[in-house]
């Protein structure tokens, strides 16, 4: 501000020396030359004077003058800098003296001359002009003719200006017309201008117009810019004092026309500029001019001008141009004849920026993989050819894109879609024009959305099969289905839970068939259920739908039907005394593709939700009408006040539930719950953040239905889970309705949910629940916060931990190993109550499978305890080494999987397991089993038995697969290790003690599950017939007594050599064989069955008859085995020669022979 006022001050201070300068001269010009008073006054253009001493004097008056002149406008024309530089300015002011003098006194011969010479320090004539009047016909009365010539350099543009005019003098007033040609030569810009002049003593008025010749063309100045002549006008007027006709006035208002005009500098550019100029000079001489003008214009501009002219009139005199008392005749029409024409002599310029080069892109979005023609429009005469990049570090030749680096169009491939990353990548192109040298770039924004399934299906095509089919596109799924053979990447189906027995398979290579879909199959070997999901490169998890496996495997058929509204009219509370008063319910049921089922039995299952006992509800047809609609009404039938929800079900669809309804009686002023609403409908993740969240609105009406607005509800938000997941969080927005009765509540969830339902509870007893129902899926953990698994560590049965592999708990199906791993975050914190997706435990062994009773199951869903846990129990129904635990936890992008196994295996011991035996006899080629259980306990045992343990019915011994060895309990069997059949030899039957076990240790080969079984045996007879001599035994003919002969004829009194040199033989009972009572079960008939013979009991023989001993007299009865019939001898009809086996058995443990028997 201080720089400003001294710049100010200095201004002021040197004009007003230069008046006092120039006064100063014309006073001693005066003195020295004075016209005596009765002379006249010298006319202009009497201009011949006699030569002689006195022209030199007055030379030497007006070189003294001039320098005076010259010293003034270097004063006026020089900023506060430049005083400091007034010596090297003095010789070039000589200079421009000198060739000014020189120049008007030539042209004096021509005509009126104005000249501005400035030559500046480097030698140039910037902002210098010359014009010129010629009269070429005055009648020095009436009429002047002329032409006038300009020529002037301003802003290094040189413009010449060509003009013709003609003035008409009458006594008092001049009127003039006249036209000019402007030419700016360097920017070759054309105009023509017209004028008109009126002119009296004292007052100059005039008035121009321009009129541009040229068009629109480069400017010389501004490479960005063309520049054409500027139509505009001026209006004009000059104002003199006859008292003081050195003081002037001048008014002047001017207007351009264009969008971009360079009125005040070609810096300043207008639309439509003005400007008025109020101006105030003082002409001291004829010779001199001297003034300040003031501009005003348009956009609050404004500019101080300070004006020194010199004015040469041809023809005149010096001497009189120099004389103060000739100003008064300039003013006059006379003296003012030759005057120029007051117009502006600069072509005022229209500037617009160039059609200069251009390049343009639009933005594209496409799907992962995708290929799309994208092409750059240019403007330009002359471009070069298009260059391509994509911006730094942006990912998108990292995720798979494919760019061009030259050409147009182009072909693009789209990179990869990352779920929940940066999708968005921007692309550059720019051109060069050849001529100018500029070059231009232009960005574009390529959006990779992601796939969108827009319709399932699944469909079962055979007993054990279900064909799965998802239609895709991109961006809405209102948009049609992708094309065929569309590849996308990363194509991957799961089923959750994930199970062994069911078996995904589909087409690696991402292909969509000509529907536009990606189609998969799924088998199961066990009756199963599960949720079928589809992943891929470009779209989040999607569920497809569910699967069902029956026991015979056979699939069940995916829902085709869906409940798609369910309304309820009227919307309002019903005066319970209405005796018309009846809610109506229309449901519009559609199928899979959402098309209505019109005219279709459906047999529908309408329910009052809180059943309601004032309440009637009467249900319509069991088939849709024509629009594919189900009716039912609800009336009240106690006429008592009553609130409910009506429920509809159908096969193959969920639950909808309508409004709430309200019977209100008379005065009640009832508050009740009209519609609880869910937004966003259908499944959100569990990730408990804001952006998988159900917000859920209640509209709360009074008892005209109308919004129970801005009144406190208390409302009580709570699932119909019970217990309610700890992991899941509902807040209540507020305890008080809005302007329109409304009031909410969100819910977010970490922990899976299924098919809930809100209920919301107010004052009053209100309460409805959520039309629809709400589902949280398990969290992947890309969508969570960095999610690490700690160590995996191992509990026993009694949750001690495990800390060596020698541990063994029992395989018995129940003791358990407990797993648990601990779930944190990024920033260490642990993460309770949360569901993860991807989550599967496996466990391994060094066995080419896994035993089918070994069962690894998590605790809960895939979701971690209150402390951050997951837990999973490891159980085993056989005997196991060395079994190893592992939990993964997969993501969608298989980037940040967490993957980890328990430090050491763990080990399961053999239950024992009581087994059945199988007896069989080598005696014949084809044996014949008989299975026994442990509870029978085998008594009866013979010389040719053989005996095998066969597991039991869950877990039969298989001989071909497995290994097999058994623990003797001693010397008196016999175990056939190849086989395992076992053998009682008679040799050692004095050492049985019964009862006795025998184990048997089974280890699988395939699986290494280790069994153990076990088989008590309770022996008590050894059954044999003597191998006698002469083989049969005759009663009718008794033997000579103490002979051989009669020793033979008894079991009691066999030769010992005969009864395997045991004592303890007897006959063999009725009972033993037969059975008795409850003795029965252990009888012989009962082990073996009836045919002895083939068992090998008793040799083969026609004659078929056996001696057994009576009851308990002790009496002989005859047994035929060939027609299995018994009796005494008598009765057995054979006639006297009886003969026959004795079958005698030996007690156990047998008792030995003494050494000197017989």
């Amino acid at each position: 501000m201080d720089s400003y006022i001294r710049y100010k001050s200095v201004r002021t201070f040197a004009f007003i020396s230069s008046l006092l300068l120039l006064l100063t001269s014309t006073s001693a010009l005066a003195a020295e030359k004075q016209t005596p008073e009765h002379a006249a006054p010298k006319k202009f253009l009497q201009h011949k004077e006699p030569e002689n001493n006195a022209d030199n004097i007055e030379n030497d008056k007006i070189g003294m003058f001039a320098e005076h002149i010259q010293t003034a406008a270097d004063v006026l024309s020089s900023s506060p800098s430049e005083l400091a530089e007034q010596a090297k300015s003095y010789a070039l002011g000589k200079l421009k003296n000198t060739v000014s003098t020189e120049a008007q006194k030539w042209l004096s011969q021509f005509g009126t001359a104005k000249i501005n010479f400035s030559l500046d320090r480097k030698g140039k004539l910037d902002n210098s002009s010359l014009d010129l009047l010629l009269p070429f016909y005055d009648n020095k009365a009436d009429w002047l003719f002329f032409t006038q010539l300009g020529y002037r350099n301003k802003d290094s543009r040189n413009t010449l200006n060509l003009g013709l005019g003609g003035r008409y003098f009458t006594p008092d007033w001049m009127y003039g017309v006249n036209t000019f040609f402007d030419h700016d030569i360097t920017g070759k810009n054309k105009r023509l201008g017209l004028g008109g002049e009126a002119w009296t003593d004292y007052v100059k008025l005039s008035a121009n117009t321009y009129w541009r010749l040229s068009d629109w063309q480069q400017s010389p100045n501004e490479k960005i810019y063309e520049e054409r002549p500027a139509n505009g006008f001026d209006l004009n007027g000059e104002f003199f004092l006859p008292a003081y006709p050195n003081l002037g006035g001048k008014l002047s208002y001017e207007q351009y026309f264009g969008d971009n005009v360079a009125l005040f500098n070609r810096d300043t550019k207008q639309k439509n500029p003005s400007l008025a100029r109020f101006g105030l000079n003082y002409t001291p001489i004829p010779l001199v001019t001297m003034g300040v003008d003031y501009k005003s214009g348009s956009g609050g501009r404004s500019e101080t001008l300070f004006l020194a002219n010199l004015n040469y009139r041809f023809g005149v005199p010096f001497s009189v141009q120099l004389s103060p008392d000739n100003v008064a005749s300039m003013r006059t029409l006379a003296g003012s004849r030759y005057d120029l024409v007051e117009r502006n002599n600069h072509i005022v310029l229209d500037y617009k920026k160039k059609i200069e080069l251009q390049i343009s892109l639009k933005d594209i979005n496409g799907y992962s993989g995708q290929q799309q023609e994208v092409p750059a429009k240019v403007v330009s005469d002359s471009p070069s050819q298009v260059t391509w990049r994509v911006g730094d570090g942006n990912g998108f030749k990292d995720n798979g894109g494919q760019l061009p680096l030259h050409g147009n169009p182009i072909a693009i491939t789209l990179p990869k879609y990352i779920y929940k990353g940066k999708n968005s990548y921007p692309i550059y192109a720019r051109v060069q024009d050849d001529s100018s040298g500029q070059s231009k770039e232009a960005e574009m924004h390529v959006t990779v959305v992601p796939f969108i399934v827009k319709d399932t299906k699944i469909t079962s095509d055979s007993e054990s099969a279900y064909t799965l089919a998802a239609t895709l596109t991109y961006g809405k799924d209102s948009d049609p289905a992708l094309p065929a053979g569309t590849v996308i990447d990363d194509v991957k189906w799961t089923v959750e839970p994930p199970d062994d027995a069911m078996t995904l398979n589909w087409d690696k290579s991402g292909k969509t068939n000509d529907k536009g879909q990606l189609t998969a199959t799924i088998t199961s070997t066990k009756a199963k259920k599960g949720k079928v999901y589809l992943e891929m490169n470009g779209m989040p998890k999607v569920e497809i739908g569910s699967v069902n496996f029956s026991g015979s495997g056979e699939p069940e058929p995916k829902p085709k039907t869906e409940i798609k509204s369910l309304i309820v009219k009227p919307e309002t509370p019903i005066s319970v005394n209405d005796p018309n008063g009846v809610f109506t319910f229309v449901a519009t049921v559609v199928d899979a593709e959402g098309v209505p089922l019109r005219n279709q039995k459906i047999n529908p299952k309408w329910r009052l939700v809180r059943d309601n006992k004032n309440l009637t509800l009467e249900e319509g047809s069991d088939s849709t009408d024509g629009n594919g609609q189900l009716t039912a009404t609800l009336r009240n039938k106690t006429h008592q006040p009553a609130e409910d929800q009506v429920g509809l079900l159908i096969e193959g669809a969920d639950e909808k539930l309508s409004n709430s309804v309200v019977f209100t009686s008379e005065g009640e002023q009832p508050v009740s719950i009209q519609s609880v609403t869910v937004d966003p409908v259908g499944i959100l993740e569990a990730t408990g953040t804001d952006k998988d969240k159900y917000t859920f609105t209640a509209k709360v009406v009074d008892a005209k239905g109308w919004p129970y607005a801005n009144q406190p509800v208390d409302p009580n938000w709570k699932s119909n889970i019970y217990p309610a997941p700890a992991g899941m969080k509902v807040e209540p927005l507020s305890k008080s309705t809005d302007q329109d009765g409304l009031i909410k509540a969100t819910v977010t969830s970490t922990q899976a949910v299924n098919k809930a339902r809100m209920e919301l509870t107010i004052k009053g007893g209100s309460h409805v629940f959520s039309t629809d129902t709400f589902s949280f899926l398990a969290a992947d953990i890309d969508d969570l916060d960095k999610v690490t698994l700690g160590d995996l560590e191992i509990y026993d049965g009694k949750d001690k931990p495990v800390t060596a592999p020698e541990h063994k708990i029992p395989g018995d199906g129940k003791t358990a190993y407990t797993y648990k791993v601990l779930v944190k975050n990024s920033g260490g914190h642990v993460v309770p109550n949360q569901s993860l997706a991807g989550v599967t435990w496996k466990a391994e062994t060094d066995a080419s499978e896994l035993p089918k009773r070994l069962d690894l199951q998590p605790d809960t869903d895939a979701t971690t305890d209150e402390k951050g846990y997951l837990t999973a129990k490891l159980r085993s129904g056989v005997g196991l080494d060395d079994v190893t635990v592992t939990v993964k936890v997969t993501s969608k992008n298989n980037k940040d999987d967490q993957n980890v196994t328990a430090n050491h295996p763990v080990s399961f011991t053999a239950e024992e397991i009581k087994s059945n035996i199988e007896v069989f006899s080598d005696s014949i080629n084809s044996p014949m089993p008989r299975k026994r259980t442990y509870k029978d306990g085998l008594e009866n045992i013979f010389e040719k038995a053989l005996i095998r343990l066969i597991g039991d019915d869950d877990n039969p011994i298989d001989y071909s697969q497995q290994d097999v060895s058994y623990n003797n309990p001693g010397d008196f069997l016999k175990i056939n290790k190849n086989s395992g059949e076992i053998s009682v030899p008679y040799s050692n039957l004095d050492d049985i003690r019964s009862p006795f076990d025998v184990i048997a240790n089974v280890v699988d080969r395939k699986t290494k599950a280790k069994y153990t079984y076990k088989y008590t045996f309770n022996l008590k007879r050894y059954i044999f017939t003597p191998n006698l001599v002469s083989k049969y035994v005759l009663f009718t003919d008794p033997p000579a007594t103490g002979s051989s002969a009669e020793k033979n004829s008894s079991c009691l009194t066999l030769e010992y050599k005969y009864s395997f040199w045991y004592s303890n033989r007897e006959l063999v009972r009725v009972k033993d064989y037969l059975g008795e009572d409850d003795d029965a079960k252990n009888s012989l008939v009962n082990e073996y069955g009836r045919d002895i013979e083939a068992w090998g009991i008793v040799p083969k023989d026609p004659n078929g008859l056996l001696w057994l001993k009576g009851g308990e007299s002790g009496g002989y009865e005859a047994y035929d085995y060939h027609t299995d019939s018994i009796g005494t001898i008598d009765g057995m009809g054979h006639g006297r020669q009886y003969h026959g086996r004795m079958f005698c058995q030996i007690g156990l443990p047998a008792i030995n022979a003494p050494t000197n028997g017989n």
